[in-house]
């Protein structure tokens, strides 16, 4: 058997080596005195900028120049990845892109120069946002109430990278991974437009709908299961699982016998699914099975001939419900929202044939976003295992 190439292994490496001069470099620690009232100048890129992959264009804070000059702050390069040290998730990173203006970071972010000598910035990109560099930066975390890696820690998380060539192969299939989320992103975008302008906004209620109690239009289904009762192999959906703003459903757990201590609601494909903790969280989801879920989490049948769910979902989704939801709730650290409340909910109720127009639309575009979402979990799985086995010496670069 031939030995492996030293350039065709997957070597196992610290990952301050992708930088240059094996460097990360901290933000800045700006204060809130620090910041300019003109939008211009040198712009303050934050945690909330930093995505997973992605960055996330939709806060602007601002310095001056002269404030860049005095407090001697680092300039951030189109092109530098920046890592954010808190969660949620830790050690989530973007490339930055190319602005018109200066740029610096704030001191929770890590600004990592790739040697592009050695290493892909992309593959880079795709490194830290892996579940590889997760787990590590999760042990090496610290805090109770919001986790904080240090540089110092962030440094020492190993990772497996082959060879450039390699890197930039891997960094192409993965970019269809993210072409496919902004698939998904863009139908999601689609729907929520044809529903203003099929309906119109629920508020002002511009197509003068009759306007009902949301009881009139769905029932919340409240049937209790014991936890005794619920069967081994029960999907189980917590609050954890809905997404918040988007509503997919990420994940479940398989119940096993003795394991779901509490009573739970059961739910069907007909339901919507409404979490009513902490209503601002926007959390409503589509189930496509049938399972239990938290007592967290209301289940609502739309009543057949009034509403379909897919009209319920986007109407209780709309900053509307959303205002009217957060106000009627009670509990100042666990804020809920009772049922009652929203079955009081005045509601337009837009003829049922318009809303089954709706719905078809929206299954069809939902079938799109599950076909891409697997194909993109298909290909993330890949990444992982190909870290996996690269960390166990299994991997040479394809040839």
């Amino acid at each position: 058997m031939s030995e492996t190439k030293q350039e065709d292994r997957w070597n196992v490496r610290p990952i301050v080596e992708v930088a240059l001069n094996n460097t990360f470099m901290d933000g800045d620690w700006i204060l809130t005195e620090d910041l300019s009232q003109s939008p211009n100048g040198v712009r303050l890129i934050q945690l909330g900028n930093i995505g997973k992959g992605d960055f996330i264009d939709d806060s602007r804070r601002w310095i001056s120049e002269q404030t860049l000059e005095r407090l001697g702050c680092t300039v951030v390069k189109a092109g530098d990845i920046l890592v954010s040290r808190m969660a949620d998730p830790i050690a989530r990173a973007c490339i930055v892109p190319d602005f018109p203006y200066p740029c610096i970071t704030a001191v929770d972010c890590t600004i990592v120069r790739v040697d592009e000598s050695r290493f892909d910035r992309r593959f880079v990109n795709y490194l830290f946002n892996s579940e590889v560099v997760r787990t590590q930066g999760l042990r090496f975390s610290t805090g109770t109430t919001r986790k904080r890696i240090s540089r110092r820690n962030l440094e020492r998380i190993m990772v497996a990278v082959p060879s450039l060539a390699e890197q930039q192969r891997i960094s192409s299939i993965l970019d269809r991974v993210t072409a496919l989320r902004k698939m998904a992103e863009l139908a999601s975008k689609a729907i929520q437009s044809l529903f203003l302008k099929t309906f119109g906004d629920p508020k002002t209620n511009p197509m003068k709908w009759e306007r009902v109690a949301f009881e009139e239009l769905a029932t919340i289904d409240r049937r209790g299961v014991a936890a005794g009762e619920i069967v081994k192999g029960t999907k189980y959906v917590g609050l954890e699982h809905i997404e918040k703003g988007t509503g997919e459903i990420a994940g479940f757990v398989w119940a096993m016998p003795g394991e779901l201590k509490s009573n739970k609601f059961a739910f069907t494909s007909t339901h919507v699914l409404y979490g009513k903790l902490r209503p601002y969280l926007n959390k409503v989801a589509l189930p496509e099975f049938a399972g239990v879920c938290s007592t967290d989490i209301l289940p609502m049948l739309p009543k057949k001939g009034k509403a379909t769910r897919e009209y319920l979902a986007h109407l209780i989704k709309h900053p509307y419900f959303v205002t009217y939801a957060t106000e009627k709730s009670t509990g100042a650290n666990l804020p809920r929202i009772s049922p009652r409340e929203i079955e009081r909910f005045e509601a337009p109720a837009p003829p049922y044939e318009l809303q089954e127009r709706f719905s078809a639309f929206v299954s069809s575009m939902r079938k799109l976003s599950v076909i891409q979402k697997e194909s993109a979990q298909e290909i993330n799985e890949l990444f992982h295992s190909l870290m996996e086995k690269a960390f166990r010496g299994e991997l040479r670069s394809a040839s």
